[in-house]
Order: structure tokens, then C-alpha cells, then sequence
């Protein structure tokens, strides 16, 4: 089985970075609870629809267990009295050096409002869970900062609060990202 959702998750993120070409392309970079994580995403609208896929990497500061995540996703995108509403699920594995794969599937849901110009605020809520009975759950909420460049660039701060038996204890972390619309 773990086998078999990798391999789908792998098909997934390849048909979501296809769909890229037209959509958002984001790099991300963290810091925080001892550790440097790297993020890539890409994601695709049609109409209220959102499919997306991410790839990250961590490991703590140049030592220990280096970890790997991918996930795809589908979802809605649309807007109530101006607030900006994308619920989504997610399926995907989270690979640890010299350990088993943990398959997960995940819900969230982020809310985004601009504040003035190019200025918005975005918050969010994700939840994941394991697939196979693995030591796995975790719970995330999140805020980001973007300012808008242009019609085809941003960039942004964003502050994360990780929970969950898979974060001991709980952590924090900062990072900035870069988003480009093809």
C-alpha cells in the first residue's frame, strides 16, 4: 500500500506541475524549532476549483534525520463579502531517513483579505493525519503576509504554529516566499 500512494501522490505532483505552466509556481524558505525547511508548490484555479502539489524538505541545522513530504491536493477557491475562502484535501508521504514511509491524508482551510493595496492577509488551518495507523497527526495554523508586485509576482512573511504527536513539542516557525503567476 505504502507503495502504491507514493506512486499516486508522485503521478499527482507531476500532473500539478504540468497544470503550473498556466498557475502559481511558490518558493518557500523556514526556520524555526531548530531546523531549516525548503518548500515548492504549484497549484492550478479553474473556475472554483484548485488542484495543487508540494514538495519540502527539513532536517535540523545540517544534522540528524533529513525529511521529505509530498503532498497533492484538490479544493474549492472562491470569495464571501471579500474574504477569500480555499478549503482543500491533501494525500500524500512523509519520507524519514533510515525509516518507514508515512502515508497521510490532510484537510485545511485558509482565508485570505486584503488589508489596503497590495497588502493581504492570509490565515489557515491544516490538519494531517496517518494512513496507516503510523505515529502521524499533526495540526498546523498559519499566517502570511503578502504584498503583490505585479499581476505576476508576490512575495511574503509567513509564521507557522505546528501541533501534534509527530511535533514534540509544539513549534514554531518563520519564513519568507516568493510567488510567481504563469
Amino acid at each position: 500500500m505504502k507503495k502504491t500512494i507514493l506512486s499516486l501522490v508522485a503521478v499527482a505532483s507531476l500532473a500539478v506541475s504540468g497544470l503550473a505552466l498556466a498557475g502559481d509556481f511558490t518558493l518557500e524558505g523556514d526556520r524555526g524549532d531548530a531546523l531549516s525547511q525548503y518548500k515548492v508548490s504549484v497549484s492550478e484555479t479553474y473556475s472554483v476549483f484548485k488542484l495543487s502539489g508540494e514538495a519540502e524538505t527539513f532536517q535540523p541545522y545540517g544534522n540528524g534525520t533529513l525529511t521529505q513530504i509530498f503532498a497533492a491536493g484538490a479544493g474549492l477557491s472562491f470569495k464571501v463579502a471579500g474574504v477569500g475562502l480555499e478549503p482543500y484535501a491533501q494525500a500524500g508521504e512523509k519520507v524519514n531517513s533510515g525509516s518507514a514511509e508515512q502515508p497521510f491524508v490532510g484537510v485545511g482551510l485558509n482565508l485570505t483579505h486584503e488589508i489596503v493595496g497590495p497588502l493581504s492577509l492570509t490565515v489557515g488551518y491544516r490538519y494531517r493525519d496517518s494512513l496507516n495507523g503510523a505515529h502521524f497527526d499533526e495540526k498546523r495554523e498559519s499566517a502570511a503576509l503578502t504584498l503583490t508586485l505585479s499581476k505576476k509576482q508576490s512575495v511574503g512573511l509567513v509564521a507557522y504554529h505546528y501541533d501534534g504527536t509527530t511535533v514534540s513539542p509544539s513549534a514554531t516557525r518563520e519564513g519568507v516566499f516568493y510567488k510567481y503567476s504563469f
